[in-house]
């Protein structure tokens, strides 16, 4: 039915810095490529807590918060599964009926992960001024919340780390 692209991460991290460079005068807080391995790209938010992270690969997309050692929670996760059809690529776990045929694999990367990853930073992580952390390490959960000075919190966080660093 579907055939699936040969695709390097060095083809994804090559799109996503001609994406960036295209982006970021739109981007509010800038994101930059910190470092690549055989398996991910890592990315970092300038001005922000490095508690922040990002990582990217060629079907997904992570934005995380660790503490100390800890991953304490996932803030965004983004998928894409492309596949090869006819008249380019489609993202296999979008659901048939809504399936949209991009002509490059860079399109649908910049449709499924790249411009999400933008809408993200503008609108939560920009609106934020601290990280809130929850649970407990030594009990086995824990979850992040982006907190800013309008939240009214029913609960406080076990631990509140400031957002931006100088």
């Amino acid at each position: 039915m579907f055939g699936y692209p040969d695709v390097t991460l060095r083809t994804m991290e090559q799109a996503f810095v001609k994406w960036l460079a295209a982006a970021r005068s739109r981007l509010e807080i800038a994101v930059e490529v910190r470092a690549r391995d055989r398996r991910q790209i890592e990315l970092s938010f300038i001005g922000i807590n490095s508690a922040i992270g990002a990582s990217l690969t060629i079907r997904q997309l992570n934005i995380f918060v660790e503490w100390e050692g800890q991953n304490w929670d996932t803030l965004l996760s983004l998928d894409v599964w492309p596949g090869l059809a006819v008249g380019g690529y489609i993202c296999e776990h979008c659901r048939p009926e809504q399936r949209t045929t991009f002509p490059a694999l860079e399109a649908l990367w910049r449709d499924h992960l790249f411009e999400p990853l933008l809408e993200w930073t503008n609108g939560k992580l920009s609106a934020a001024d601290a990280v809130g952390l929850y649970g407990s390490s030594s009990k086995g959960w824990t979850y992040a919340k982006l907190l800013s000075s309008g939240d009214l919190q029913s609960t406080a966080p076990n631990i509140r780390i400031p957002l931006r660093v100088s």
